[in-house]
């Protein structure tokens, strides 16, 4: 099973149906003014529940905040499940599937890839590949997750990391390009089913 076929598989276990929709230029106008419009409502409670509806994403779950500054390709392609925190100025490039589940931190001018370009003869190709956010997962601020990563359940990805490879479970990478640091157990603080957020709203 590739990666967007375990994506697509999660979404169905979780009763989330996987939007058909295009990408044309008229679809990148719509998210533009989309994202201009949320960068205009306040970090409160209640402006955090609008903005949540006017990103136009996949899918938004319960209990998620996503800061003002947020930038993306399309936002259909973006499925955040519950208590899922997205810091200021973070950049995710959706041309291909984005899940982040449940319990996930992202910290600041955080950059998320799903489209990168392999040069041919006839000049760059673009090339798609989805990225997966497994459950409890915490990314430090100023990283960059490239096309293709899983990163696995309850691990840490530190500040300023470039993660170009899966991330085992319950780990602490970091670096540029990420690499292992320490294996770190299963972390109640980091790693908590009942939700680690609840509206960072002011």
């Amino acid at each position: 099973m590739n990666l967007r076929e375990r994506i697509q598989a999660e979404l169905k276990k979780q009763g989330v149906p996987l939007k058909n929709t295009g990408k044309s230029s008229l679809d990148r106008v719509s998210a533009h003014f989309r994202k201009t419009l949320t960068d205009l409502i306040p970090d409160t409670f209640s402006g955090i529940e609008l903005k949540n509806r006017l990103f136009g994403f996949g899918h938004v779950g319960r209990s998620c905040a996503v800061r003002n500054g947020f930038r993306f390709h399309y936002g259909s392609n973006i499925y955040l499940m519950d208590s899922v925190f997205i810091n200021y100025n973070c950049l995710f490039l959706d041309s291909d599937l984005i899940f982040i589940a449940s319990n996930v931190n992202i910290g600041p001018c955080v950059n998320i890839y799903t489209i990168d370009h392999k040069p041919t003869e006839e000049g760059l190709t673009s090339v798609r590949s989805p990225v997966y956010i497994e459950e409890g997962v915490w990314i430090g601020g100023n990283s960059t997750i490239l096309p293709g990563v899983t990163i696995g359940q309850g691990s840490i990805i530190g500040a300023g990391s470039v993660v170009t490879r899966p991330v085992e479970p319950c780990s602490l990478y970091a670096g540029a390009p990420a690499r292992k640091i320490k294996y770190l157990g299963r972390h109640t603080n980091i790693y908590n089913p009942g939700g680690n957020n609840r509206y960072h709203g002011g």
